[in-house]
């Protein structure tokens, strides 16, 4: 079993919120990682070049297709999911100047199958694809201050129903390019809720 703390720092990493430089700086200076893995995954970890051009693509895929620690990750690609996916919630609630992106990258999530993301995507996130452009400055101020507190709460309530596990996400992607994810009883919840 790996521990907890060390999936951290590879999650961390898959996510980008460790650089690779601090991975490969824990990674020798953790003597722990090398008992608990087999030799050869180790030996893969230890020998990649970290500081090669496409090295977050290449550290991922070695992590995914080679290295048996994934196996210890039951929703690993969920779980990278979920994190970005609260990052970006996080974010939008603080209401910094990403928000419209953040807003349009909702819609744009939704579209690749995150249904559970109906609201914010076609309330707001559409809202902000088709005008934010053409729209004035004032404008866009105005229909934020005006947004923001029934946008705040449906980011609550999609960040309840994440870590409540009313919505997981699997992190697998389908034939058609579709996210995907579970809703245990969310749709009933929806249809009482709209």
């Amino acid at each position: 079993m790996i521990p907890e703390h060390i999936k951290e720092i590879f999650y961390n990493t898959l996510l980008g919120d460790v650089s690779l430089k601090d991975f490969e700086k824990w990674l020798y200076d953790n003597k722990e990682l090398e008992q608990l893995m087999n030799s050869d995954d180790y030996l893969s970890l230890i020998s990649f070049n970290y500081e090669k051009r496409d090295a977050a693509y290449e550290f991922r895929n070695l992590v995914e297709s080679q290295i048996d620690i994934v196996g210890e990750f039951p929703n690993y690609r969920g779980e990278i999911e979920t994190r970005k996916l609260l990052a970006l919630l996080e974010e939008a609630k603080q209401k910094t100047p990403n928000l419209p992106i953040i807003l349009m990258d909702f819609y744009e999530l939704y579209c690749d199958g995150y249904y559970f993301l109906q609201t914010l995507a076609l309330v707001y996130g559409l809202c902000v694809t088709t005008y934010w452009t053409e729209w004035s400055e004032r404008k866009r101020k105005k229909f934020l201050k005006k947004a923001f507190p029934k946008l705040k709460k449906e980011i609550d309530c999609v960040i309840m129903w994440i870590k409540s596990k009313s919505v997981t996400l699997t992190g697998e992607i389908d034939d058609d390019g579709r996210r995907g994810y579970t809703d245990d009883g969310l749709q009933d919840y929806k249809a009482i809720r709209y």
